[in-house]
């Protein structure tokens, strides 16, 4: 008896229908949910995924075109897994490492059903997830002008904003696809007004860089590819070579003054971060455990400097706000390579599948605007973060449409 025979299974007709209407009931609850409560994400994955494996057991197993992505997931969870022998926290990371995997499998279901979805099950997918983010840009719009007038902060809902932001690139590309132009303009200009009303500073700039890839990546998407592979490699080998001394920053601070506190903090960050690496350059800390890295949380306020920095804040207050770096600090450089290796597997099924010319741009787009977030902000094992990775990968597989002379999807 095989693993999937054992798993519990609707009756077939009756998981047909869940499994093709699950991902458009999905998408409509996420931006919605990521606008009220941005943490509920992650569960609102694994509870999607845990649905989609008792309609289809068999999703799981059948998406053959996702064994090679498999097979480096694994090899990371084994050896995030194993950092937490010599973690400098074993508890943090033994602890985190279960979200980790719980939200890495549950996406990989995910994605199996999104690939295997029939044409109207992927225009449903679509249109639900537009009536979706609608009721979420709504609701930012509400939030914005209530904290123009001074009568509620929004501090709390910028994360939603970056999960709208994200979200809508693949829906907006499908609108225009299915000749919903004007539905597709109006929904990305209004999330474009909410997230520059709102949004933090790396989201306001991923909706740039977006912009920005849109059309190179229309024309040009091995280009794009190799370019995104690119940065992302750099920063992974060269960055932490580089120094961030408070001198440097200081000199930073005088030619650009218009960078804010914020920022000149996060250069602190990856300085120390650097010569963390520079101390465990294979191994790393232990997966998660940046937070941790010497002399850890209790971490003094950093001396006055000349220039401003947030008040109350250490070196590394939570994680390195870099995801290359993170993965150099914590996973080391065995670590660092499987993730840069399931990024340029990614990039590299984008420019080779059969998706047509605007559903391969609109994957290079999601990808360089997730990119640059991850390199300013968040932690990139935050649950919610790592769910939001994991549902914009699903919703452009959701929505991709094959051109004309190809067989397959991706």
């Amino acid at each position: 008896m095989s693993v999937t025979d054992k798993l519990p299974r609707l009756a077939p007709a009756q998981g047909d229908v869940v499994a093709e209407k699950l991902p458009a009931f999905l998408f409509l609850i996420v931006s919605p949910l990521a606008v009220a409560a941005h943490l509920g994400v992650a569960a609102l994955l694994i509870v999607g995924g845990v649905i989609a494996i008792a309609a289809n057991p068999r999703v799981a197993v059948d998406a053959r075109s996702l064994r090679p992505l498999i097979v480096l997931l694994i090899v990371l969870s084994l050896w995030a897994a194993a950092s937490s022998v010599w973690s400098v926290n074993s508890q943090q990371s033994r602890s985190e490492i279960w979200k980790f995997l719980a939200v890495e499998a549950m996406g990989l279901v995910l994605l199996g059903s999104a690939l295997i979805l029939r044409v109207e099950a992927r225009r449903r997918v679509l249109y639900y997830a537009a009536s979706g983010i609608s009721i979420a840009i709504a609701g930012l719009a509400v939030l914005a002008i209530m904290n123009y007038s001074g009568s509620f902060p929004v501090a709390d809902y910028r994360n939603g904003a970056t999960v709208v932001m994200l979200i809508a690139c693949p829906i907006i590309v499908g609108l225009f696809d299915q000749g919903r132009r004007r539905t597709g303009i109006a929904i990305g200009l209004f999330m474009t007004i909410v997230v520059v009303a709102i949004g933090n500073e790396a989201t306001k700039l991923a909706l740039a860089v977006s912009i920005v890839v849109l059309p190179a990546a229309l024309f040009f998407p091995k280009t794009v590819a190799a370019m995104i592979g690119l940065a992302l490699a750099t920063m992974i080998f060269l960055m932490p070579l580089a120094s961030f001394s408070d001198a440097f920053v200081s000199k930073i601070h005088q030619m650009a003054p218009w960078i804010g506190s914020s920022g000149l903090h996060r250069l602190i960050i990856w300085g120390f971060t650097n010569d963390a690496i520079g101390a465990r350059p294979f191994l790393g800390w232990g997966f998660d455990a940046a937070h941790y890295l010497p002399p850890g949380p209790a971490l003094q306020e950093m001396p006055q400097l000349s220039y401003p920095v947030p008040a109350g804040f250490g070196k590394v207050p939570h994680h390195p706000h870099n995801a290359a770096l993170q993965w150099r600090v914590e996973l080391g450089l065995p670590g660092a390579i499987l993730c840069l290796s399931i990024a340029l597997w990614s990039l590299w099924r984008i420019c080779l599948s059969g998706w047509s010319r605007s559903s391969k741009a609109s994957a290079l787009v999601a990808a360089s605007a997730t990119l640059t977030i991850a390199s300013l902000s968040y932690g990139f094992w935050q649950t919610w973060w790592f769910s939001c990775i994991w549902l914009v990968a699903i919703l452009t597989v959701a929505c991709g449409r094959s051109s004309p002379d190809s067989r397959h999807e991706i």
